[in-house]
């Protein structure tokens, strides 16, 4: 979803979010204003996926091409935005919107064929695809380091699309892609325990073998 409430509305991953996520051409638009919509703002909230837009006033809804637009009442955000009515004495409402023509979660860029997910998981993606020619296969997901892409088995070269989302390219016919999150630190650290097991694994045979001699000795 995507907040118009003024607070940070993409994940900070500890102080450090992705490029993406900071740079001012390609991070999703945080400045909503509930009247319409700014240059770009609903190209690039349509071209991310974003499903729902929340605003803090009642949208212009045509403008914004949201359907199914309610208000509601959030006590930790009316709180934290300091949302008090003092007409009312209560807490002014937020409200949603459906954003109408945004992406599917996976897609082709070309719309000729299918592509649809088998196993999504946090880890592990499976999606199944029957293409008429071969075409970029997206999925509306940060195109985060450390994501590997196979087709039928075989190694794939991932893509980004539209600067932020993950893709491949796929070959006609009908496929397997399978998504894998295996990210540089977690081999590398994997690595390491491996290593280390096996050094502490030399010094206690090396250990052992000593004190056998010893024994022998000494008899």
């Amino acid at each position: 979803s995507l907040a118009g409430t003024g607070l940070n509305v993409t994940p900070g991953f500890v102080g450090l979010p992705p490029e993406p996520y900071v740079n001012p051409e390609t991070r999703p638009p945080e400045e909503i204003d509930p009247a319409g919509p700014g240059p770009g703002q609903l190209e690039r909230a349509r071209a991310y996926a974003i499903t729902h837009i929340i605003f803090d006033d009642a949208p212009n809804a045509a403008a914004w091409g949201c359907d199914d637009v309610h208000s509601f009442h959030d006590s930790f955000l009316s709180r934290v935005m300091n949302r008090f009515d003092v007409s009312t004495q209560g807490l002014r409402p937020l409200y949603i919107g459906h954003l109408q023509g945004t992406r599917p979660r996976v897609f082709s860029l070309s719309n000729v064929g299918t592509a649809r997910i088998l196993e999504y998981a946090a880890n592990r993606i499976v999606l199944k695809t029957d293409l008429a020619t071969a075409d970029t296969v997206g999925i509306a997901d940060l195109a985060y380091p450390g994501w590997e892409v196979s087709i039928d088995g075989r190694p794939a070269e991932a893509i980004t699309v539209d600067n932020v989302l993950r893709g491949v390219v796929v070959p006609a016919g009908q496929h397997e892609v399978v998504w894998s999150f295996r990210p540089l630190s977690v081999q590398l650290g994997w690595l390491i325990t491996l290593l280390t097991g096996g050094v502490l694994a030399i010094i206690s045979i090396r250990r052992l073998l000593q004190s056998r001699r010893t024994e022998v000795a000494e008899t």
